[in-house]
């Protein structure tokens, strides 16, 4: 509410980082069949209080904390039916009881499934490529190195990383991969870094740092098999959705 860090008993640091206004949490889902796998551009068109008067909207900057791009499923296997999306707007007169309509729109992709490839055993060899046709054709793996952590390495022990480079159409933008190890109960894997560029002869070569770290004690071997996960979304759609919310009360 306004003027409401003046009465708090301690310094509210973030108060440039989270505006005065109103927020409202949405969640919308995806057609039966399909998945997200991502949501960017979130946008209120219109609001009104239950007097008729409209709410202007508060702009989503991302500057200022409020990212309106979010992208799913390329380091798990979850599913996402849904997605939730953070509607920012001033504050309403004091008066008002509810929002009585408010009108937003979202851009939304969505992926009917997923196609996979797996890599049981990798080893560093910058001159071997692993063709990954069945993914996406014309599509080239290449395990550039691999590093493990030493076992002295208390924090991050049985953890490690592995660069590897893709090259192919520039679709293999759209490629997931992280590290696998067999038997291993879970492992947290993700991108550390991922840079692509264009290649002359129109090709893309994209490079990517894998780091993991075993999630049980008894997984975080640092002489285990590493193998690689790979997993490229089917039927990607981008589009447009407008979407009303109705009776959203203030209190």
């Amino acid at each position: 509410f306004p003027e409401g860090h003046k009465l708090a008993k301690t310094p509210v640091y973030d108060r440039d980082y989270d505006p005065e206004g109103l927020t409202i949490n949405a969640k919308i889902f995806a057609p039966r069949g399909r998945q997200f796998y991502a949501t960017s551009g979130t946008r209120v068109l219109k609001a009104t209080d239950n007097k008729g008067r409209d709410v202007k909207p508060l702009k989503q900057d991302q500057d200022r904390g409020y990212p309106s791009s979010f992208r799913y499923g390329l380091d798990d296997d979850e599913a996402r039916d849904s997605s939730q999306v953070r509607l920012l707007l001033e504050l309403p007169a004091k008066d008002a009881q509810a929002i009585e309509k408010l009108q937003a729109g979202v851009i939304a992709t969505t992926l009917a499934g997923w196609s996979k490839h797996s890599i049981e055993s990798i080893e560093a060899d910058p001159k071997k490529e692993i063709a990954i046709d069945d993914l996406l054709p014309g599509a080239k793996l290449t395990v550039w190195k691999i590093k493990r952590n030493k076992k002295d390495e208390r924090v991050s022990s049985g953890g490690g990383l592995v660069a590897v480079q893709i090259v192919g159409p520039k679709t293999i933008k759209q490629i997931g991969a992280k590290i696998a190890i067999p038997d291993a109960r879970r492992v947290h894997s993700y991108h550390r870094s991922d840079r692509t560029i264009k290649l002359d002869d129109g090709t893309v070569r994209r490079r990517l740092v894998l780091e993991r770290s075993p999630m049980w004690r008894e997984d975080k071997q640092t002489d285990a098999k590493l193998g690689l996960s790979l997993k490229m979304p089917k039927d990607l759609r981008r589009e447009r959705v407008k979407f009303t919310l109705e009776a959203l009360d203030l209190f």
